[in-house]
């Protein structure tokens, strides 16, 4: 017995003909960039090295740092430094920004404010705060802190 073939048999139909599935199609990838660009796309990153000595006398550095070099100062173990970082925008749009500490001095670090949006034309003063932990040994610490900016558009 013969098997007779139908002429589209096998073929798979290459063209979508619903102008709904279409639009559909152009909805989901607009949103797609929209989220994208909320959430994922950088504007700019700073990363500023973090200082601070652990001593039995407690010691200041009011230099303002050379280059990206942020220092905390002396201080015994048990209690805390601060330095204030000063945001300025001069960008038409609004920023989100993020800051996030690396480095041996990850877990003593805490910003007065984290995960802001910095509007245009605003000036914010976010002060670090470094609370050194009661079991602390003497000696020279080390980190980073990174100022991650954001697009804002919402």
């Amino acid at each position: 017995m013969k098997k007779v073939k139908r002429r589209n048999e096998g073929k798979r139909k290459s063209r979508i003909k619903s102008p709904f599935f279409i639009l559909l199609i152009v909805v989901a990838v607009s949103v797609f960039t929209i989220l994208l660009s909320q959430y994922f796309l950088i504007e700019k990153i700073q990363t500023f090295n973090v200082f601070i000595s652990v001593a039995d006398r407690v010691a200041f550095n009011i230099s303002k740092g050379a280059g990206n070099n942020l220092h905390f100062g002396t201080a015994p173990p048990g209690s805390s430094s601060s330095r204030t970082l000063v945001f300025d925008s001069s960008d038409p749009r609004p920023s989100k920004v993020i800051i996030k500490s690396y480095g041996q001095i990850k877990d003593w670090i805490i910003a007065s404010e984290n995960n802001f949006i910095l509007e245009s034309n605003e000036d914010k003063n976010v002060t670090l705060t470094i609370l050194i932990p009661q079991n602390a040994e003497f000696g020279s610490y080390t980190g980073k802190i990174k100022l991650i900016f954001r697009k804002y558009w919402f």
